[in-house]
């Protein structure tokens, strides 16, 4: 049985996917605007143009819920939404043909911590 190319042998010899594997690309930001549905997406929302290579992000709620879409004709609201809690990990997300992320606030004060990677 062979190992696949994108496969790492790790030092216990076990097969390691590189799939989880993450490379940021422009800064890390915190997104506190979030009043109203905000598209968080590579060049959005003042986010560095170097982010437009990404083709993944990581995003985590800060001080309060928010709420996110990712399809281009969905808008998240305080009830239409995935929920991310602020005692949540932080998601990852592939940024696919056809994926636009937005976001909103549940409770006021709500912000998104946000890295765009590879």
């Amino acid at each position: 049985m062979g190992i696949a190319s994108r496969d790492i042998v790790g030092p216990q010899k076990a097969v390691v996917s590189t799939t989880n594997m993450f490379t940021p690309i422009g800064d890390h930001v915190r997104v506190d605007d979030l009043t109203s549905a905000t598209v968080i997406m590579p060049g959005d929302i003042g986010i560095d143009v170097t982010t437009m290579a990404a083709d993944k992000v990581l995003v985590q709620a800060d001080t309060q819920n928010v709420r996110i879409t990712l399809s281009t004709g969905s808008t998240p609201t305080a009830t239409i939404g995935f929920l991310l809690r602020t005692t949540d990990d932080w998601l990852p997300i592939t940024l696919r043909k056809g994926v636009t992320l937005k976001a909103i606030e549940v409770v006021g004060g709500a912000a998104l911590q946000v890295q765009f990677g590879a």
